[in-house]
């Protein structure tokens, strides 16, 4: 997080802890990415299937000026999806939890879109940074956006997975598995197993590349990233309130 007032890291932290009580937490963020796949995904699939899209598609490809145009057109087919798998993958980068860590790791490969030629914006690289903020000795500590990057992290969730390597969130000391803290005796047990599960101390602050580090003399510094997130997060949990409550 930014350097910034003391009450905004309380705030957020408050904030943080609120949807970390709640089990479940991290599904209700991908069922908000899933929803609207699924029905734009259904739009995609009509739209291609008619016989003035395959002709469309015959004609505009052969051309530069014609892919572009359809890659134009592929982004709006998708509507509202790209929207809501970032702010939803980005919401769960600032959630310190095993729940968080196991959804973002999910979407760190490409879904499976049988019957779609144009496909839906990847999950994978707003997956990566989310875990690049959240997880303090990750394979990467600054994102780049690169496709090695994103490899790196899908390597180092799958050792979490195989339980071959534990984590630990930015500003923490605790040792995690994705079943939640590690005990003495999975510590001992992935030490001994090989070096690839030891680990530094890593950050106790989120990782922000040199152009990105806040300036006396920018608005990042009026405006902080861990104000913005400490809102995006309160407005979750409210909606998650409020549905929890009428659902009651």
């Amino acid at each position: 997080m930014d350097e910034h007032d003391p009450e905004i890291d309380r705030i957020y932290k408050q904030m943080q802890q609120v949807v970390i009580s709640i089990p479940g937490h991290a599904k209700y963020f991908t069922d908000k990415i899933e929803e609207s796949w699924k029905s734009n995904a259904e739009s995609v699939r009509f739209s291609e299937a008619q016989p003035e899209w395959q002709a469309l598609l015959k004609k505009m490809e052969d051309t530069a000026e014609g892919a572009k145009y359809m890659f134009d057109l592929h982004s709006r087919m998708w509507g509202d999806y790209g929207e809501i798998r970032s702010k939803n993958l980005g919401i769960l980068g600032h959630i310190p939890s095993t729940e968080s860590v196991g959804a973002l790791g999910h979407y760190l490969w490409k879904r499976d879109e049988p019957g779609i030629r144009y496909k839906s914006p990847d999950t994978e690289r707003p997956a990566a940074e989310s875990l690049t903020e959240l997880i303090a000795d990750g394979p990467i500590q600054i994102w780049m956006a690169s496709a090695e990057d994103v490899q790196k992290w899908q390597k180092w969730f799958d050792e979490v997975k195989a339980g071959k390597r534990t984590f630990r969130f930015v500003g923490s000391d605790v040792d995690y598995t994705l079943d939640g803290p590690a005990d003495a005796r999975t510590l001992e047990r992935i030490r001994n197993q090989n070096s690839s599960g030891q680990h530094s101390d890593g950050r106790k602050k989120h990782a922000m590349a040199p152009e990105k580090q806040a300036s006396p003399n920018k608005m990042g510094a009026v405006f902080p990233g861990g104000l913005i997130a400490a809102i995006l997060l309160c407005s979750a949990t409210l909606v998650f309130f409020l549905k929890r409550r009428s659902v009651a």
